[in-house]
């Protein structure tokens, strides 16, 4: 069965990874590669959409303007990283509303004096992920709607390789080293597109971990970054995103494929006004959920059209 798959990009490596598969196996899949500038038209109830949240947002907004249905899209809940276990963070873990955060005095116990803060639901061009001291983290959310929800996170100090799985299903459909520290915990790193070169026995051990903690917090599609130390000896995870927004790493074929097949299946449908996954059941709980920060950035970008 052949899928068609609208690659919402800016030009990147992206779409040309696609397209490069497409090309191979033009009987499987066929991609449209729109650039993110305009609204898309166009796409049916069951083509894929590979984009990024912002751009969704846009998108929405613009298709809610002219009277269309949602594109609705499988995601990890809001706040997901700190409903995974301990013994496979290896640290502490905090989701909280922006306006929680700013009666702050210090950070939660646990959580260091300099912990990784990032928006939960999306990348605000103003607010990326980063580590940040308490006074520093408050400035940042200033001007933040109060319900947005920021994952803060200890720091793990030595980090040595980082793997990224792709879980769909009960399954792994994919997995790729991601990138080497210089150094066990450094914050210079070398990437797989410049060649790093991965522990290969590392990569059952990312795969089991990232689909345990899948299945024992309900996770059914996601990206899941999965980080090695030598303190800890078992694998950590790092954190979880779309499929629909998930880089296509260093895979196979077979796993291109997969990866595919998992962005296709995170479209949900939409029957009236419920969103169902594949099998009919309601998704409403699985759905994307902008946060109000990304919606007051991106939603007005297609303005115009």
């Amino acid at each position: 069965m052949s899928t068609t798959l609208h690659v919402i990009d800016t030009g990147s490596w992206v779409s040309r990874s696609f397209e490069a598969y497409a090309a191979r196996h033009q009987d499987r899949l066929s991609v449209i590669t729109h650039h993110a500038l305009s609204p898309v038209t166009g796409m049916k109830p069951d083509d894929a959409v590979w984009t990024s949240p912002g751009a969704l947002i846009a998108q929405n907004a613009w298709q809610t303007r002219k009277g269309l249905s949602p594109l609705v899209l499988e995601a990890p809940p809001t706040g997901w990283l700190a409903s995974v276990p301990h013994d496979m963070l290896h640290r502490c873990a905090r989701a909280a509303e922006v306006r929680e955060i700013l009666t702050w005095t210090a950070f939660p116990e646990g959580l260091g004096d300099a912990p990784w803060s990032q928006l939960s639901g999306g990348r605000p061009l103003s607010f990326p992920a980063a580590r940040r001291s308490l006074p520093d983290l408050q400035d940042a959310l200033l001007d933040a709607p109060e319900a947005s929800v920021i994952d803060i996170s200890e720091h793990l100090e030595s980090l040595t390789e980082e793997w990224y799985v792709v879980v769909h299903r009960d399954l792994v459909a994919a997995s790729s080293g991601y990138c080497i520290h210089e150094g066990a915990g450094s914050r210079r790193i070398r990437t797989v597109f410049d060649n790093a070169v991965f522990h290969d026995g590392f990569r059952i051990r990312a795969e089991d971990a990232a689909l345990r903690c899948a299945r024992q917090t309900g996770l059914h599609t996601a990206g899941m970054l999965i980080g090695f130390d030598p303190i800890h000896r078992t694998p950590s995870v790092l954190e979880a995103d779309p499929v629909w927004c998930s880089a296509p790493y260093a895979y196979t074929d077979r796993q291109m494929g997969r990866f595919i097949d998992a962005i296709a299946q995170s479209r949900l449908e939409v029957r009236g006004s419920v969103a169902a996954d594949h099998g009919g059941r309601p998704a409403s709980s699985s759905a994307y959920r902008p946060d109000p920060w990304m919606v007051r950035q991106f939603e007005r970008r297609y303005r115009s059209f």
